[in-house]
């Protein structure tokens, strides 16, 4: 499996040809064959004449907060076939979302069993055996950590049965996982509760919360879970928030981090002022070079 894709495990397909030599798993894999450069790896749906029956790979995410920027699909050219013919689809819509309340397989792909908060545009695929990237208009968080893959139309016959097929060779997903942020999620419809957790350390300086700074995951300084509020306070207080660029971004979409950051002390805040004119420059750079989410 590629170590640069969001994904963390296939979770099912529509249909499947023949299991486990033609699942979902083998869309992990970037080559389109095995070391042995005979045994193919790639998805194949079940054969079909109607030519509109669509196909859905349901994947996992790294993270149950993701920010993600494109999908990247190869579909598989059958070389081991008369014309090595490449089964393709016509177009390719990507959905974000999260598990139902009521779903009881772990391993569905059923659309009802989740709840997509993010549906893109039909993108184009080309019938080619190359990795075609399907870039969202913008940067979507997916709160959950599930992304659908739905193939749309079929392109390609097989000439033993002269049935319509789709096959995939790799999925990757190109993007960034928000591993410090967990959800934990209650009632129906359902309400996000979104906390922090990472560590933090005290510097030699003192206890202060300005000089508290993280301590990244396989570190073992002493530290303590807490709660998004109170991370934004401390990052608040200790001014990160204005010069983390990427933390400033994400914060942006957050409605409870305009909702803390207004119930600053008058005190912080007419120190904030305080700011020389380079500083405030780069504060303009930095928003200019920011990523919209």
């Amino acid at each position: 499996m590629s170590d640069k894709t969001c994904i963390r495990e296939a979770v099912s397909a529509s249909s499947t040809d023949n299991n486990p030599e033609e699942s979902i798993v083998q869309t992990l894999y970037p080559r389109p064959r095995y070391s042995d450069e005979q045994t193919p790896s790639y998805w194949s749906s079940t054969g079909q004449r109607d030519v509109n029956c669509p196909e859905t790979l349901t994947y996992n995410l790294l993270s149950q907060l993701c920010v993600v920027h494109e999908v990247r699909i190869r579909p598989f050219q059958a070389f081991f076939q008369i014309g090595q013919p490449i089964y393709s689809a016509m177009n390719v819509r990507i959905r974000l979302g999260y598990e139902s309340m009521s779903k009881t397989d772990c391993h569905s792909g059923n659309s009802k069993d989740y709840v997509w908060t993010y549906e893109s545009p039909k993108f184009n695929m080309e019938q080619v055996d190359s990795m075609q990237v399907f870039k969202l208009p913008r940067p979507v968080v997916c709160i959950g950590g599930v992304l659908q893959v739905e193939l749309l139309g079929r392109v390609q016959t097989q000439q033993m049965d002269q049935l319509y097929y789709i096959c995939i060779c790799h999925v990757s997903v190109v993007g960034w996982p928000l591993a410090a942020f967990s959800i934990s999620r209650t009632g129906e419809p359902p309400k996000f509760c979104l906390e922090y957790r990472g560590r933090y350390k005290e510097s030699d300086a003192g206890s202060d919360v300005a000089n508290k700074s993280l301590v990244s995951e396989g570190e073992t300084a002493s530290g303590t879970w807490m709660t998004f509020a109170e991370r934004i306070r401390q990052l608040r207080a200790s001014r990160v928030l204005r010069r983390n660029r990427i933390l400033n971004t994400f914060l942006g979409n957050i409605t409870v981090a305009s909702l803390l950051l207004a119930q600053e002390d008058p005190e912080d805040s007419s120190s904030d002022e305080e700011v020389d004119m380079e500083d405030a420059e780069a504060d303009r750079d930095e928003e200019d070079d920011s990523v919209p989410l």
